[in-house]
Protein backbone atom coordinates (compact mmCIF):
# COMPACT_ATOMS: atom_id res chain seq x y z
CA UNK A 1 0.00 0.00 0.00
CA UNK A 2 1.42 3.39 -0.52
CA UNK A 3 1.88 5.88 1.63
CA UNK A 4 -1.26 7.93 1.10
CA UNK A 5 -3.32 5.15 0.58
CA UNK A 6 -2.41 3.85 4.22
CA UNK A 7 -2.26 7.65 5.92
CA UNK A 8 -5.82 8.04 4.44
CA UNK A 9 -6.73 4.29 5.55
CA UNK A 10 -5.24 4.85 8.98
CA UNK A 11 -7.00 8.20 9.70
CA UNK A 12 -10.40 6.51 8.56
CA UNK A 13 -9.89 4.02 11.27
CA UNK A 14 -9.18 6.44 13.95
CA UNK A 15 -12.26 8.17 13.25
CA UNK A 16 -14.95 5.46 13.02
CA UNK A 17 -12.53 4.02 16.65
CA UNK A 18 -13.17 8.26 17.82
CA UNK A 19 -16.53 7.47 16.49
CA UNK A 20 -16.19 10.93 14.78
CA UNK A 21 -16.11 11.83 10.81
CA UNK A 22 -12.95 11.71 9.32
CA UNK A 23 -12.93 15.80 9.10
CA UNK A 24 -13.66 15.81 12.92
CA UNK A 25 -10.57 13.62 13.53
CA UNK A 26 -8.75 15.97 11.15
CA UNK A 27 -9.08 18.79 13.00
CA UNK A 28 -8.48 17.59 16.69
CA UNK A 29 -5.23 15.97 15.24
CA UNK A 30 -4.15 19.25 13.96
CA UNK A 31 -5.30 21.37 17.42
CA UNK A 32 -3.43 18.71 19.59
CA UNK A 33 -0.64 17.89 17.09
CA UNK A 34 -0.08 20.63 14.66
CA UNK A 35 -0.56 20.72 10.79
CA UNK A 36 1.80 17.78 9.93
CA UNK A 37 -0.21 15.25 12.20
CA UNK A 38 -2.50 14.79 9.20
CA UNK A 39 0.72 13.27 7.26
CA UNK A 40 0.90 11.08 10.69
CA UNK A 41 3.27 12.93 12.62
CA UNK A 42 4.46 16.33 14.25
CA UNK A 43 6.85 18.26 16.02
CA UNK A 44 7.97 17.90 19.64
CA UNK A 45 10.36 18.91 22.23
CA UNK A 46 12.82 16.79 24.10
CA UNK A 47 14.69 17.09 27.03
CA UNK A 48 12.78 20.98 27.50
CA UNK A 49 14.80 22.06 30.44
CA UNK A 50 18.59 20.70 29.45
CA UNK A 51 18.32 20.41 25.76
CA UNK A 52 15.44 21.85 24.22
CA UNK A 53 15.54 20.31 20.47
CA UNK A 54 12.66 20.47 18.12
CA UNK A 55 12.08 16.57 16.46
CA UNK A 56 9.91 14.90 14.44
CA UNK A 57 7.85 11.80 16.59
CA UNK A 58 4.55 9.62 14.69
CA UNK A 59 1.38 10.03 16.20
CA UNK A 60 1.32 6.68 17.97
CA UNK A 61 -2.67 6.79 17.77
CA UNK A 62 -2.71 6.64 14.14
CA UNK A 63 0.08 4.12 13.61
CA UNK A 64 0.61 4.55 10.08
CA UNK A 65 4.34 4.53 11.06
CA UNK A 66 6.61 1.77 12.95
CA UNK A 67 8.87 4.46 14.76
CA UNK A 68 9.66 7.72 15.01
CA UNK A 69 12.19 7.50 12.92
CA UNK A 70 10.19 5.95 9.63
CA UNK A 71 7.56 9.04 10.02
CA UNK A 72 11.05 11.02 10.14
CA UNK A 73 11.82 9.67 6.77
CA UNK A 74 8.29 10.26 5.42
CA UNK A 75 8.38 14.17 7.03
CA UNK A 76 11.83 14.46 4.74
CA UNK A 77 9.99 13.17 1.95
CA UNK A 78 7.31 16.20 2.66
CA UNK A 79 10.16 18.54 2.59
CA UNK A 80 10.36 19.04 6.28
CA UNK A 81 14.61 19.47 6.75
CA UNK A 82 16.55 17.60 8.94
CA UNK A 83 19.77 17.85 10.93
CA UNK A 84 22.45 15.14 10.25
CA UNK A 85 23.41 14.25 14.20
CA UNK A 86 25.26 11.84 15.19
CA UNK A 87 25.18 11.45 19.23
CA UNK A 88 27.25 8.71 20.62
CA UNK A 89 24.96 8.59 24.17
CA UNK A 90 21.46 7.45 25.43
CA UNK A 91 19.20 9.25 25.53
CA UNK A 92 20.09 11.28 22.63
CA UNK A 93 21.32 9.22 20.00
CA UNK A 94 17.68 8.21 19.93
CA UNK A 95 17.07 11.69 18.39
CA UNK A 96 19.58 10.83 15.52
CA UNK A 97 17.44 11.68 12.20
CA UNK A 98 14.43 13.31 13.73
CA UNK A 99 16.05 16.93 14.80
CA UNK A 100 14.70 19.73 12.74
CA UNK A 101 16.54 21.78 10.79
CA UNK A 102 15.90 25.14 12.34
CA UNK A 103 18.18 28.04 13.28
CA UNK A 104 17.91 27.40 17.23
CA UNK A 105 18.56 23.92 16.66
CA UNK A 106 21.11 24.57 15.04
CA UNK A 107 22.69 27.39 17.74
CA UNK A 108 22.06 24.63 20.94
CA UNK A 109 23.88 21.83 18.64
CA UNK A 110 26.50 24.04 18.05
CA UNK A 111 27.02 24.40 22.28
CA UNK A 112 26.43 21.03 22.87
CA UNK A 113 29.22 20.02 20.73
CA UNK A 114 31.42 22.88 22.12
CA UNK A 115 30.86 22.07 25.74
CA UNK A 116 31.29 17.86 25.10
CA UNK A 117 32.44 15.27 23.45
CA UNK A 118 29.33 13.20 23.61
CA UNK A 119 27.65 15.16 21.25
CA UNK A 120 29.22 14.77 17.98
Amino acid sequence: MDIEKRIKSCIENFAEFCEETVKETEENLVRDYGETAVRGYGFFICGENEMPLEHIERIDELGIYDDDHEASRQAEKDGVKILETHFVNEPFSYYNGTILDTESNRKLLETLQAENEDFR
